[in-house]
């Protein structure tokens, strides 16, 4: 143990005596550690943890190619035939108003099914049950 304390000791006199070169140590693990939990971070976001949904494994997620009508979704939904459930999520701008001035939000609209497709339930009551039927 005594020897660990004097190795201790003298490791830190060197370090006091040449400030430069211990800010530059002490620069690199910062960036280092800071870099390491980053990428952790990303990785355990996407790879890692499962996603929080019933059977996250059998979700496909789909990207039409062209423009994707409620038409075409509809056909697609009554033509598949490897699919359990079928739902579509339109990204879209909101206008949210709390007290003053309006502020534009990004809102997901969903397809009525979208939660059982998920095998999962929103935290309040999401839709009115005439909301599904067309138009």
């Amino acid at each position: 143990m005594r020897d660990l304390w004097l190795d201790l000791r003298f490791g830190i006199r060197s370090l006091l005596r040449t400030p430069a070169f211990t800010a530059a140590a002490l620069a690199t693990l910062a960036l280092g550690i800071g870099a390491s939990l980053a990428i952790f971070g990303v990785v355990d976001g996407v790879l890692i943890r499962r996603l929080p949904y019933g059977r996250p494994d059998e979700l496909v997620r789909v990207w039409p190619a062209g423009p994707f009508s409620g038409e075409l979704f509809d056909q697609l939904r009554e033509r598949a035939r490897t699919v359990e459930g079928l739902s579509a999520v339109e990204r879209t701008l909101v206008a949210f108003l709390e007290g003053g001035e309006p502020e534009e939000l990004t809102a997901n609209r969903v397809t009525p099914g979208t939660f059982a497709t998920l095998r999962s339930s929103p935290s309040w009551d999401a839709f009115a049950a005439e909301e599904g039927r067309p138009g």
